[in-house]
Parts: C-alpha cells; sequence; structure tokens
C-alpha cells in the first residue's frame, strides 16, 4: 500500500519490476505531482484525491481478482509514454476529475466516462474504431492528432481545441 499526501513532486520507485502494490492513493497538494518509475501489478485500488498521477512509461495492472480507478474533483490521472487507460473492473471518474494523455502514440479507452479529456503531447491519439468516448466535463486538445476514426463522442460541457488537428 502507498499513500502520498502533501506538497512535494515524488517518484515512486524500486528495483523489482513489475512491483506488486495493492493500493495507491495519492492526495497530494493541488498542482503536485507523483511520477511512476517501474512497472506496477497487481493493483486492487488506485484513488487520485487530489494532484497528479502520472505513468510516465510504465504500466499499471490490475490484480487478477479485480481492481477499480477512483479520480475525485481534483484528481489528475496523467498517461505517458504509449499508456493508455489501463483494464480495471470498475471506474468511477469524478465530473471534474482529468485524464490527460500526455505521451507518444496513444489509444484512448473508451471503459469509463471521463471527466475532463486531455490531450496534452504531440503526436497520435486514437479513439477506439466504432466506440465511442464519453465525456461528462471538457474535452481539450492542447497538442498533437485525435483521430476520432468513425465514432460520434459525447461531451457535456466543452470542446476546446487548442492546436491544427482533429
Amino acid at each position: 500500500i502507498i499513500i502520498t499526501t502533501g506538497r512535494p513532486n515524488s517518484t515512486i520507485g524500486g528495483q523489482t519490476t513489475p512491483s506488486t502494490i495493492l493500493r495507491l492513493t495519492f492526495n497530494q497538494t493541488s498542482g503536485s505531482m507523483v511520477t511512476d518509475a517501474v512497472n506496477i501489478s497487481s493493483i486492487s485500488n488506485i484513488t487520485i484525491t487530489n494532484g497528479i498521477f502520472f505513468t510516465s512509461t510504465f504500466s499499471l495492472t490490475q490484480d487478477p481478482s479485480g481492481g477499480v480507478i477512483i479520480i475525485e474533483a481534483g484528481g489528475t490521472l496523467k498517461l505517458g509514454g504509449t499508456n493508455t487507460i489501463t483494464a480495471f473492473t470498475g471506474y468511477g471518474f469524478d465530473v471534474a476529475s482529468t485524464v490527460d494523455y500526455a505521451g507518444t502514440t496513444q489509444l484512448i479507452a473508451n471503459s469509463p466516462v471521463y471527466g475532463n479529456l486531455i490531450i496534452s503531447a504531440a503526436c497520435n491519439k486514437t479513439a477506439p474504431s466504432f466506440l465511442p468516448l464519453f465525456m461528462a466535463g471538457n474535452f481539450q486538445i492542447r497538442s498533437g492528432t485525435f483521430y476520432a476514426n468513425i465514432n460520434t463522442h459525447t461531451y457535456v460541457l466543452h470542446w476546446l481545441l487548442q492546436v491544427r488537428a482533429f
């Protein structure tokens, strides 16, 4: 079990990869970031209450018996590398939560109903073919190219385009 709190940015690392961690809980000061520096497996619960959890280029894997990802109103899951939302049994994303696809070429998972969805890094981000994305909040493209495929995507608040390509 890892529980992070407070202001300083920090890193989750270790010598064993993948590291087995049953529960990850993040309650950082707003804007503070915890960066993953090791593949993590056997997770049954990830809760991001406040702050940013950045996966970098490392993977997260659900426990074989199941697991959930919860992102509360002040929380952000920032996905780096080629990572996407890991397949978990359940998702609980607050309407004011954020998932940021900040890696290289990435497939945007359609499993959760996103709060706010951000594409913030150059390269291609692709929605799955024939599977729509649902955003209860905003959809924002800051950088990169979004490929919608043959889909109708639903967003409740705003579609914010700050770059050239969609």
